[in-house]
């Protein structure tokens, strides 16, 4: 059976590194370092081998711009909008990235995108006032209909320890929402994208289960409808055990993302 490719929960390779990526599948394959042990590993990335690419990405316009390329693959992509903040490195201007969002509908359709709104975060400046990443939800998500999108990915901030470290330095302060105020949000927002069509799907989040559904932000079953052909429908071992995503191969790299965004585990 063919493998799904994931490129990539580690880094944002679509944004900074598209070059690399096309220069791998133009050689076939690429080796990749386990990121727990550094073992190194060859990936076969020939179109014969790879059933899906599943692309991550905040910004897609270094990738739109050598689309020509991916020509003989299968692709899926997870795109992350969120509402702009202080918080996420030097993105390009919204509008410019909704247009990305209308263009992959266009070119590649509609099933093939899934909006990601994640992460919330809630998080203190220094004068005290509180703030949060929620306001641009609903303008997202019109404009997301309109593209034919009918999936959005949300998830609340981990605040793990090396998140946490960030503080000082950054002049922010992370709030841990209660589990009750998470899923009034989540109920919320699942309201609003109701309205435009869009169903909400939350990731690793089983707190959320009373009021949106789980999300399997790589699928099997869905890549496979979409391609015509079988993909790997078992749970992928290498997540998190909140995580219902099937099997796929991670060809990124941790802590080479160039947004550095606050609240970012991969950095």
């Amino acid at each position: 059976m063919k493998t799904v490719i994931s490129c990539s929960r580690r880094s944002d390779v679509p944004a900074f590194y598209s070059d690399w990526l096309v220069a791998a599948l133009e050689t076939g394959s690429v080796w990749v370092a386990n990121p727990f042990n550094g073992r190194r590993r060859r990936v076969n990335l020939t179109p014969n081998s790879v059933h899906t690419l599943v692309l991550w990405s905040k910004n897609f316009a270094p990738l739109l711009g050598r689309a020509d390329a991916f020509r003989r693959y299968h692709l899926f992509f997870h795109f992350t909008i969120n509402t702009p903040c202080e918080l996420e490195g030097a993105l390009p201007p919204l509008d410019a990235r909704l247009e990305q969002m209308a263009e992959i509908s266009r070119r590649f359709g509609s099933r093939r995108l899934t909006w990601r709104f994640d992460p919330i975060v809630f998080w203190r400046t220094k004068d005290g006032s509180l703030r949060h990443n929620l306001g641009a939800f609903e303008r997202i998500a019109s404009f997301a209909a309109k593209c034919g999108v009918k999936r959005c990915v949300i998830s609340f901030v981990t605040l793990y320890r090396k998140v946490l470290l960030r503080q000082r330095r950054l002049g922010v302060w992370f709030e841990e929402l209660s589990s009750e105020r998470k899923r009034e949000i989540a109920a919320e927002l699942a309201d609003k994208a109701a309205r435009f069509g869009i169903k909400v799907f939350a990731c690793c989040q089983p707190v959320l289960a009373e009021v949106v559904a789980p999300s399997a932000c790589i699928s099997g079953e869905l890549l496979s409808e979409l391609a015509g052909e079988p993909a790997p429908t078992k749970k992928d071992p290498g997540q998190r055990k909140e995580c219902n995503c099937t099997v796929s191969v991670d060809i990124g790299r941790y802590r080479s993302c160039r947004y550095r965004c606050a609240y970012c585990y991969a950095i």
